[in-house]
């Protein structure tokens, strides 16, 4: 009796230790605890005490109005329990999951932005939608070579868009839940908020216009060698993506100038052609269509509707149109119909496939202008 006794009180103990480990084993990594503690203390505003409060009833920790390690651990463990992102952030999604609304100050009147996430599969794929490292390198590149269009106040706005922690610096867990956002609009995921991501986000891009006078850089190194019809004219690595008119006049020389075809797999599904335009950026073109065929991409090219024509721009009969310098590109025009300011956006879901190779290698997206076709090699012109 007494050995049996002890082994149904040692097992008694094991269950109870069992069911302890398993609570505590949902604690949130030291990186995610430190992340929220970060967001929490940029939005503390929108967490006064007796918000917190409620969040830590509902929760289990201890209601002093205080967000420590213990309540980000508590959080952590209510989403994993309640299948959302375990990020130990109360955002919109763990908010209404609790409480039906937002109940930050300030918001408890307005929809949850991400209500959509609150139900159970969702919020299971949302989160485990988590870039590869080669893509999050990719993207970490692409911020530190256009730093002057990221400056901290457009960084916060997009962190506070996506639900991490607003510090206004752009690293791996940014680019994640960047990467989260375009997977639930059916965006091209790749960390990267460029024209169309922005677009889809804020109405607009909301980058500095003149960001790209202060030497913004191509992430990718273009290709050598000047293609079919060329004789050189290779661009140099990293090519200054120029802004306005006179920084454009500066890099490229007069409208009309300096040009010589490039062969390049511009053509639908990624067939070669011969494109005329512009020596420096022949080489860059080749790339971003070299990179859009070897991702497989190529199938979203239905046409390639021109680079270089000596126009003016529409509309205008004094400014030249980008196409004038060799520098612009229009694809799949028919289903990226330039629309009138205030109108409705014509975008098509291929195009939003291809506009992240073009933005990757230093190309502004026509988009953001209602121009979706349209891609240029210049900015804040």
């Amino acid at each position: 009796m007494t050995t049996n006794a002890v082994t149904s009180k040692t097992s008694s103990q094991s269950k109870s230790s069992s069911a302890s480990n398993q609570a505590s084993g949902a604690a949130l990594s030291s990186a995610k605890v430190n992340a929220a503690l970060s967001f929490y203390r940029s939005n503390a505003s929108l967490y006064p005490k007796e918000v917190v409060r409620q969040i830590q009833s509902k929760v289990g920790a201890a209601a002093d109005g205080v967000i420590g390690p213990k309540t980000v651990n508590a959080i952590g463990r209510y989403q994993s329990a309640q299948r959302l992102t375990a990020d130990g952030i109360a955002g919109p999604a763990t908010l209404t999951r609790m409480f039906g609304r937002d109940i930050r100050a300030g918001r408890s009147a307005a929809p949850a932005p991400q209500a959509t996430a609150a139900a159970p599969k969702p919020a299971a794929s949302t989160s485990a939608t988590a870039l590869s490292k080669a893509k999050v390198d990719a993207a970490l590149a692409y911020y530190r070579n256009n730093k002057s269009l990221y400056p901290s106040q457009v960084a916060k706005q997009i962190q506070s868009k996506v639900g991490v922690a607003a510090d206004g610096s752009i690293g791996p867990l940014t680019v994640n839940a960047i990467g989260r956002y375009q997977a639930a609009q059916k965006l091209t995921v790749d960390g990267i908020a460029g024209a169309g991501t922005l677009t889809r986000m804020f109405g607009k891009d909301i980058r500095p216009k003149s960001g790209g006078s202060a030497g913004t850089t191509s992430t990718n190194k273009p290709a050598t060698g000047g293609g079919s019809g060329s004789s050189g004219g290779a661009t140099e690595s990293g090519l200054r993506v120029p802004s306005g008119l006179n920084d454009i006049i500066k890099v490229f020389g007069q409208p009309g100038t300096n040009l010589a075809n490039f062969s390049m797999r511009a053509s639908p599904g990624g067939k070669y052609r011969n494109v005329y335009c512009h020596r420096k950026v022949g080489p860059i073109l080749q790339k971003v269509f070299e990179d859009i065929f070897k991702a497989g991409h190529a199938e979203h090219i239905r046409t390639f509707d021109g680079c270089y024509n000596k126009r003016r721009k529409r509309g205008s009969t004094g400014a030249w149109s980008t196409h004038a310098w060799g520098i612009a590109v229009d694809v799949n025009a028919s289903a990226n119909q330039m629309t009138k300011k205030g109108a409705p956006k014509m975008v098509s879901s291929g195009q939003r496939v291809l506009a992240p190779h073009f933005e990757r290698n230093g190309f502004y997206w026509g988009a953001a202008f209602n121009d979706a076709m349209h891609f240029q090699y210049c900015r804040n012109y």
